[in-house]
């Protein structure tokens, strides 16, 4: 029987909310702070791939200017790793 762990991080991140929603979706803004291309789909089911696709996943909410969740996974994740949640 296989048992599992929840971890839980907050980032603080420092700015207006549009501002932080505009480096979290534009893809300018992304390649600017990542030095990698990126870019994120502001729409509910849109693409997530940040990090010349290292990271990628998929938009689960949206609230413009507000808020963002998405799921993300390295591409070098196992099979058996869960997706990541970001809210």
């Amino acid at each position: 029987m296989s048992t599992g762990f929840v971890i839980s991080m907050k980032y603080v991140l420092y700015g207006s909310p549009k501002q932080v929603y505009e480096a979290l979706t534009d893809s300018g803004a992304i390649e600017q702070w990542s030095n990698s291309k990126g870019t994120l789909e502001a729409k509910k089911e849109g693409d997530f791939n940040w990090f010349d696709g290292w990271a990628s996943g998929t938009v689960v909410a949206v609230d413009k200017n507000k808020s963002l969740q998405f799921t993300w996974k390295a591409s070098n994740w196992g099979k058996k790793t869960k997706e990541s949640m970001v809210n």
